[in-house]
């Protein structure tokens, strides 16, 4: 047998063979896997997040907010987990105060996913019930969401967000790259829920997009929307657009549309609804094209300014198509041709022209051209190029038909004439300091004698005169169309309205339009020329211009 004192030493050893063992792990637990250990630690708590950017803000030019990014919650939760737990399920629906069998069935849809959306947009405040709930399997997450304060008013130009934050319709879409942010990345530390513990390290800060300043004045936007909203009820129209032009710059001041839509609330909006009916529609411009083609006829010389011509009794044969006027006028100066809107006079007038100078003058005033915008879905109409034309098609475009515009190309050609001559790239941005140098396609004095012989449209003897102005003198011009439908309808019409103020130091040109008014009124100048006596008086009060006829 073993002695004790034998027995004594051996235990010993084995205790201190124990312990040595004990320190060689702890060593290597301590100093060898260390970093090892600790990178499997990490991969179990520690994340990288990331942080959500706001977007820009978008301006009007006097520096209100037009669209906005506001914190927002979004839940979100991990299917597998969550999948049988029947407390967890109950428990969170009532937080997020859905039906319990919504929930239940989002998690057995996408029971083979790790992460699924299952509400997204809860404020702050609402998100806390949600963090107060110790649950397994459900995440906050932060994002922002856009806001806008003008709502209708200025939806078709602004645009809007989807859920993501991402522009897909107007200004949001167009600027998209401008207005984003740059997201963020956080390091963080999560506990065995998921719920974020502590931050580690904030690797790249998040950084908001950048604010955008658009040529819209929000108080002239409103007045517009107000005035072709109103329109819009009185006639039973089917749509309005209408748009207010800088002269001197080319910015656009208002641009609206109807029927419109909330970009607040889009559960019961249609894509006819968001369609910017300014530039995305076209249509056949008709009398509104006049003063362009004089203008053009006095550039080349082939009339003169005191040139009277013979309307006979309002029936004459072009080119094999009969042309007619509304009553038999005979001698009509140039004045009263545009006073009267003379097809026969007008087509007179083009005989002297070639096709391919009638085309150069439509084209150079910025008639199916790009007009300088930046805008999704813009149209550029159409206007074919000369040689396609038929002998009948320069008859037919002396009267504004057989070729296309949108509502903001045809206020272009009219800011050409009343920028003495000079045709100005549009901008829905507000530009700091002087606007790009124009193209000139009429000499000044021509330019000026057409606006002139508009005023005589808006006199009392005009087809203008519901849009005359006390205290200013206004040129313009009506127009009623045919809409074009396998040849055209004989009750379907688009009044229309264009016109400059004041006449004798342009300051503004404004186009309106109303297509398919139903109550009985279809003329241009009773449909369209209201609604731009209304919105250029608060115009021209709003931009504090003088007044230039004091006598009317």
């Amino acid at each position: 047998m073993m002695r004790g004192s034998q027995r004594d030493r051996v235990i010993f050893a084995l205790i201190v063979l124990a312990f040595a063992a004990l320190l060689f792990g702890a060593w290597r637990v301590m100093i060898e896997q260390a970093s090892f250990l600790q990178q499997e630690g990490d991969k179990r708590q520690i994340r990288h997040v990331t942080l959500p950017a706001a977007r820009g803000p978008i301006l009007d030019r006097r520096g209100h907010v037009l669209a906005m990014s506001t914190p927002m919650i979004s839940v979100a939760i991990d299917p597998k987990t969550l999948q049988g737990q029947t407390d967890y399920q109950t428990s969170l629906a009532s937080a997020l105060r859905m039906p319990l069998e919504v929930v239940q069935e989002k998690i057995e849809a996408n029971a083979s996913k790790r992460f699924y959306y299952l509400k997204r947009g809860l404020t702050p405040e609402a998100a806390k019930l949600i963090e107060r709930l110790p649950l397994e399997g459900v995440h906050l997450v932060p994002e922002f969401k856009r806001f806008y304060p003008s709502g209708e008013v200025m939806s078709h130009v602004i645009g809007f967000t989807n859920i993501d934050d991402s522009g897909i319709e107007g200004i949001e879409l167009s600027y998209n790259d401008w207005l984003k942010g740059s997201p963020g990345v956080r390091k963080v530390i999560r506990d065995n829920l998921g719920r974020v513990i502590e931050t580690v390290d904030e690797i790249r800060p998040a950084h908001e997009g950048k604010a955008l300043t658009l040529s819209i004045d929000r108080d002239l936007q409103f007045f517009a929307y107000r005035a072709l909203k109103r329109a819009m009820i009185e006639h039973q129209a089917k749509a309005a657009g209408l748009v207010l032009l800088d002269v001197k710059t080319g910015e656009i001041l208002a641009m609206v549309s109807q029927p419109g839509f909330n970009p607040n609330d889009r559960s019961q909006v249609t894509a006819n609804q968001t369609r910017n009916r300014v530039v995305t529609d076209v249509f056949e411009p008709g009398s509104t094209i006049k003063p362009v083609i004089v203008a053009g006829a006095l550039e080349l010389g082939t009339i003169k300014p005191d040139a009277v011509i013979d309307t006979g009794n309002g029936k004459y044969m072009s080119n094999d198509k009969l042309v007619k006027d509304h009553h038999g006028y005979g001698q009509l100066d140039l004045a009263g041709i545009l006073r009267k809107s003379s097809n026969v006079g007008m087509v007179k007038i083009v005989e002297g022209m070639s096709r391919e100078e009638v085309w150069r003058f439509l084209h150079f005033s910025g008639i199916g051209q790009e007009t300088g915008i930046v805008f999704p879905g813009e149209q550029t109409g159409r206007l074919r190029d000369p040689l396609e034309w038929y002998p009948v098609t320069k008859t037919t475009a002396a009267y504004g038909y057989g070729y296309n515009v949108t509502l903001l190309q045809l206020a272009r050609s009219y800011a050409v004439l009343a920028n003495d001559g000079v045709l100005l790239p549009s901008s829905l941005i507000k530009l700091e300091g002087l606007p790009t140098q124009g193209k000139r396609v009429f000499k000044s004095e021509n330019a000026r004698l057409v606006v002139r012989l508009m005023e005589e449209v808006v006199s009392m003897q005009g087809t203008g005169r519901k849009a005359a102005i006390p205290g200013y003198r206004v040129a313009g011009k009506t127009g009623t169309t045919r809409k074009a439908n396998k040849g055209y309808d004989s009750d379907k019409y688009r009044a229309l309205f264009v016109g400059i103020a004041p006449a004798t130091a342009p300051r503004f040109v404004m186009a309106v339009t109303v297509e398919e008014p139903s109550r009985g009124k279809y003329y241009g100048g009773d449909v369209a020329a209201p609604i731009f006596k209304e919105v250029m008086e608060e115009a021209l009060r709003l931009m504090a211009v003088p007044p230039d006829d004091v006598a009317r």
